[in-house]
């Protein structure tokens, strides 16, 4: 919810399409997040999926006003925002294939995995099509990282994430 979130409201700052574009595919990541959450009869965390900004967590509340004041501040800083958001939702999401032995679960994040490296592919593209050149901003002075991501942008956008493979 966050990274949609983000993306909403960096969108018409800027008049990126980006933004609206990966805000439609983050919907769609909370859909099939909301199908897991009431398969195995969780509490779900999004309270109203349509308060855009409010969140339960107090961390990603903290975060979002953060996130959206460094994305006003320049179109290139909007991108930036929306790659580190997508490094993080990477780590965050192998984290959790990590921890889960349920097939069902981890088939789910591996096409949320697949979507955020994709998400990041477009940031970067956009980065780069200005001449500049995109460095990995969670962990810069990790190699192991940066190799991660560096491989990542470097490789051609995935055509099936997730349920679509089906």
């Amino acid at each position: 919810k966050l990274a949609r979130d983000v993306y909403i409201t960096l969108g018409p700052a800027w008049g990126q399409t980006i933004f609206e574009n990966i805000s439609i595919s983050e919907q769609q990541h909370m859909d099939a997040m909301k199908t897991v959450i009431e398969k195995y009869g969780l509490i779900d965390p999004v309270v109203d999926e349509n308060d855009v900004g409010s969140f339960v967590n107090d961390e990603l509340d903290e975060l979002y006003p953060v996130l959206v004041k460094r994305g006003e501040q320049s179109p290139y800083q909007a991108l930036m925002v929306g790659a580190l958001i997508e490094e993080v939702d990477m780590e965050d999401i192998q984290l959790a294939i990590d921890a889960t032995n349920r097939k069902d679960i981890k088939a789910v994040y591996e096409g949320l995995l697949c979507g955020s490296r994709n998400h990041l592919r477009a940031f970067v593209a956009q980065i780069e099509s200005d001449g500049l050149v995109y460095e990995s901003q969670l962990y810069p002075d990790d190699a192991e990282w940066t190799a991660f991501i560096e491989s990542v942008i470097n490789s051609p956008m995935e055509r099936t994430c997730g349920a679509r493979r089906r």
